[in-house]
């Protein structure tokens, strides 16, 4: 089975302050902060991101694990029910992960430490109450399924990988060079700074976490590729599989999968539908045991269809990590790591999926959509077909001009 693991949805900007029992009150001055999404428009930009590769994770992957804080935000975004269908499905699961990081004020000066996350131990002691449907029958059902597939790992009482990961952030900017591949330049400002090391130990700790759940890939913000050229000796004209996928449903017409979720033109059934298929399931083996190079695998793919013809010399990279584009800090989508792979399974050519089953399906979809809209449209304005004369008076045919969405 293949697994990966979202890691690259974004962490709004938030200050600490303290609790003082004497006033029962917080204190009125901030004590740290955490977070790295410096505006609403960047943080809706990585979100929409984040949310558009998990869609991408479903059709490529048997199973997306998503941490605590993410799943939360999914249900909010995506609705309960969309996330109770792929939990019913094993497509989608939650990983219940207790630690994170932030700056606290320690003897006069800001430091980065190590934060444990109480909403995550406080929803399973008190029944997941953080997990809310508008309808009581779903939200018992949903916290059912939360209770039976969750991701539960063994994090130490000592924080000794959090407590690692920053000794190594801190020593590593202290590198010239290292600051330098990660935007950090001398006049920077210090809390910019400090968000960057936020933002690498976030990717640090989706790597720890990775191992822990046994994930075989994971999605993670774009600081990564800068983050860990300085750590391994990588190949910076890689492309990652997720990347390569993407890049093919364009090539081939085939429009963001998120972006038709949210104009109401594909469900999440309508997901299941094609990931659940005979050749969904062969390609996501296909895709787990193949290593390749992006334009062989474009070239291989966006030919016309011989059965005869096998892509046994083609390769594919391997999903370690994919970027997310951060304008403010300067860094684009990233990747890492590849694998070589001897030959595709016989008679069967990854072009079927993606014409036969995606393309065609999602043109149905688009097409029933707009055919839906122009008879909308006909009822509304009065019009008995779809060759009258234009409501706008235009003088052109309806489905020549308004009629044509």
């Amino acid at each position: 089975m293949s697994n990966v693991l979202i890691n690259s949805f974004p962490k709004a900007l938030g200050s600490f302050s303290i609790y003082s029992n004497d006033k029962q009150s917080f204190e009125e001055i901030p004590k740290g902060f955490s977070g790295f999404a410096f505006s609403k428009m960047e943080y809706d930009a990585a979100l929409d991101n984040s949310l558009k590769q998990l869609f991408l994770g479903l059709l490529m992957h048997d199973k997306v694990i998503l941490r605590y804080d993410d799943f939360i935000r999914c249900i909010e975004l995506l609705g309960s029910r969309n996330i109770m269908t792929l939990m019913q499905e094993d497509a989608l699961t939650v990983l219940y992960d207790q630690r994170d990081f932030a700056y606290l004020e320690r003897d006069g000066d800001l430091k980065l430490s190590v934060l444990g996350k109480l909403k995550p131990i406080k929803d399973i002691f008190y029944g997941y109450t953080n997990i809310k449907c508008k309808s009581s029958k779903d939200q018992s059902k949903l916290r059912q399924l939360v209770d039976s597939k969750k991701i539960l790992i063994d994090q130490d009482a000592e924080y000794s990988d959090e407590e690692k990961i920053i000794s190594e952030t801190i020593r590593d900017f202290n590198s010239k060079k290292f600051r330098t591949a990660l935007g950090v330049e001398d006049n920077t400002p210090n809390f910019v700074e400090k968000s960057i090391k936020l933002r690498v130990c976030e990717v640090a700790q989706g790597f720890v976490l990775q191992n822990k759940c046994n994930a075989e890939s994971i999605i993670q913000d774009s600081i990564s590729e800068s983050y860990l050229k300085q750590k391994i000796i990588l190949n910076s004209n890689l492309v990652t599989k997720t990347e390569g996928f993407e890049y093919l449903l364009q090539k081939k017409g085939i429009p963001d999968l998120f972006y038709l979720f949210k104009r109401n033109i594909l469900s999440v059934d309508d997901l299941i539908k094609i990931r659940d298929s005979g050749q969904a399931s062969i390609f996501r083996k296909w895709l787990k045991s193949n290593d390749f190079d992006k334009d062989k695998l474009v070239s291989a793919l966006l030919k016309k269809k011989n059965k005869s013809i096998k892509a046994s010399a083609v390769r594919f990279l391997y999903p370690t990590v994919i970027g997310l584009f951060n304008t403010p800090l300067g860094i684009t989508a990233s990747a890492i790591d590849s694998f070589f792979i001897p030959k595709l399974l016989d008679n069967w050519t990854p072009e079927v999926y993606l014409d036969e089953k995606i393309a065609s399906f999602i043109e149905k979809k688009q097409k029933d959509h707009i055919k839906s809209r122009q008879l909308e449209l006909i009822k509304k304005h009065g019009l008995k077909e779809s060759f009258d004369d234009c409501y706008c008076g235009s003088g052109r045919a309806f489905s020549k001009c308004h009629g044509e969405i």
